[in-house]
């Protein structure tokens, strides 16, 4: 389980670098009971959401300042983009601001498997390994690299 953190603070120029650290929130003092109560029920609400029953079968994860909850299997794949991933589901598409080997840091024993530089696929999801590309359930190809063609066999 990742911890979260709300950060209480009197300075209030480190509040970007907070975000950027996926806190849940960044209370400036002097903090006030109500905006407190709010800090801690967002706490309370993480703890829940990202703990529920059969956590192995979603990924959670923040994307447009929403904490969003996705079924595993409605994921199609995964794509990188420097210091954001972009996680294709079958309804919608998320960009999230992670790199793409933090994720597989965090979530590879959820069965990802990182298939290109750029692309991270669920291995159960692989329907057909060509030379060059990879099909994913949904029709999709994906390019694969040299040095990941190992890891699919």
């Amino acid at each position: 389980m990742c911890f979260k953190h709300v950060f209480i603070t009197a300075d209030p120029t480190y509040a970007a670098r907070a975000f950027d650290m996926d806190v849940i929130d960044y209370l400036v003092k002097p903090v006030f009971p109500d905006r407190f109560k709010k800090a801690v029920q967002k706490a309370i609400d993480y703890l829940k959401f990202s703990t529920s029953e059969a956590e192995q079968s979603y990924l959670t994860f923040k994307s447009d300042y929403k904490l969003n909850r996705v079924l595993l299997d409605d994921i199609q794949w995964i794509e990188g983009f420097r210091e954001h991933i972009k996680i294709i589901t079958r309804f919608k598409q998320y960009l999230v601001l992670q790199r793409l080997s933090d994720f597989m840091n965090k979530n590879g024993e959820l069965g990802f498997v990182r298939i290109q530089k750029s692309y991270i696929v669920r291995k159960k999801d692989i329907v057909s390994i060509g030379a060059q590309s990879v099909q994913v359930k949904g029709g999709k190809q994906l390019p694969i690299g040299r040095t990941y063609k190992d890891l699919l066999k």
